[in-house]
């Protein structure tokens, strides 16, 4: 993978609207500002926030020039290396701009997190189980094989 090649093209609508927040937070509704202080043509920018993918070039320099932000949180929509002053603005913006679509995100989100945990909880619960121990007799079970009882 080249850092022009596309990052997880599979969710453009939802890159484009992290995308939308993220250059709200830093300069408003100035995208040729925006595009200026990232380092790349206003053009460029306009059309990643309209659906064109996201290359990871441009995905390291958002990096680099918000702090504390992630690729991860600019391709998924995962927090978990956002620091945390950072996530309460992006988690608010997302709720300002995109209402509907942030509240499913964070409720999937959620979902997936309470699977896995379940998963987890019922595999430690297996490791944890004692063995069952029948016990019982011998005695003929007919023809002179025994059984336990």
């Amino acid at each position: 993978m080249s850092e022009e090649d596309p990052i997880n093209d599979f969710e453009k609508d939802a890159i484009t609207r992290r995308l939308t927040v993220v250059r709200t937070l830093m300069a408003g509704d100035n995208k040729a500002e925006f595009a200026r202080m990232l380092g790349i043509m206003p053009s460029r920018w306009a059309n990643m926030e309209r659906g064109w993918p996201l290359t990871m070039k441009v995905a390291w320099m958002l990096v680099k020039l918000v702090d504390g932000l992630s690729v991860s949180y600019l391709t998924h929509g995962t927090f978990g290396d956002v620091k945390p002053e950072l996530r309460e603005k992006l988690e608010a913006l997302e709720d300002e701009l995109f209402p509907s679509d942030s509240a499913i995100n964070r409720r999937r989100n959620k979902e997936e997190k309470i699977k896995k945990l379940r998963s987890q909880l019922a595999e430690l619960e297996s490791e944890l189980r004692p063995p069952v121990l029948r016990t019982g007799r011998v005695t003929k079970a007919g023809k002179g094989r025994p059984s336990l009882t």
